[in-house]
């Protein structure tokens, strides 16, 4: 079964693990390369606790943010966060290390990114035609569960299924999880939603349970626009989304993985590849 990596959201989650380690500094030497040794860690880790096989590892890379579509159609797209420029411009780096030079040097070939795209939607598009276990604690994914797809959030250690998001999510099914966030907005991804309108709240509008006498209920007939407008936001992938993913064959040997980490001095990695 497929493996199939949301690295930028891997890599956000090894760079603050590595903020944690007492003296990090990542403009020193010895500390440059951490986010690398804990993305491989993990990459170790998951192929072993799931058993992925040479060319099961997809790896999905973001665009890049200037062209990005909901950028375009909403600015404030995603500019709410808690990474300082400086700290983003230094994982921005060493994940396009990782895309066109340490990766490809190994062997590893599913490199996929386009430059009008996120990785979400890389990932949407993949999950609708391939049996996988996506890798990432981005809520947006959710709408990607069916059977045959499942979800393996790296900070819980849990892998979610269609039939517990359904029972957690007053039975709505993950396909409408899209439809929901479109009324909510996402905080996260700073996408503004209808005042005062709740997860379950939108759930129980779009199942037909909320009462049309609720203030609720005409806020949500009143933001038509709001809707219609998040709703290709939160949509994965992108209604304008039209790119033909092919995989091809990885070529990764233990030699070369060797080679990779001598080089990066990285000898905890030495005599550690997983296929």
């Amino acid at each position: 079964m497929l493996l199939v990596l949301d690295v930028s959201n891997l890599c956000h989650r090894s760079w603050h693990t590595a903020r944690k380690i007492p003296a990090f500094k990542p403009t020193d030497n010895k500390d440059e390369n951490t986010l690398i040794l804990l993305f491989f860690k993990s990459l170790i880790h998951l192929m072993s606790v799931f058993n992925t096989k040479e060319n099961e590892v997809i790896f999905c890379f973001d665009g890049e943010g200037d062209l990005n579509q909901r950028k375009k159609l909403l600015p404030e797209y995603k500019l709410r966060t808690i990474t300082s420029e400086t700290d983003k411009t230094f994982i921005y780096k060493k994940i396009k290390q990782l895309r066109e030079k340490i990766l490809p040097n190994i062997g590893f070939n599913n490199l996929l990114h386009f430059p009008f795209w996120e990785a979400d939607d890389i990932i949407a598009d993949i999950a609708k035609k391939n049996k996988c276990i996506i890798v990432s604690n981005d809520g947006d994914l959710l709408q990607c569960l069916r059977p045959g797809v499942t979800i393996w959030n790296p900070i819980t250690k849990h892998q979610v299924t269609a039939k517990e998001f359904k029972q957690s999510n007053l039975d709505i099914e993950p396909s409408k999880w899209a439809h929901v966030k479109s009324l909510t907005g996402c905080v996260s991804d700073n996408i503004p939603g209808i005042p005062g309108i709740g997860e379950r709240t939108a759930i129980k509008y779009l199942t037909g349970e909320l009462n049309p006498n609720t203030e609720s209920f005409k806020s949500i007939i009143l933001s038509k626009d709001l809707i219609e407008r998040n709703l290709t936001l939160t949509m994965l992938p992108h209604p304008n989304y039209k790119e033909n993913i092919k995989f091809t064959t990885d070529n990764v040997t233990k030699e070369k993985w060797d080679k990779v980490f001598t080089s990066l001095k990285m000898l905890s990695l030495i005599n550690k590849c997983p296929i």
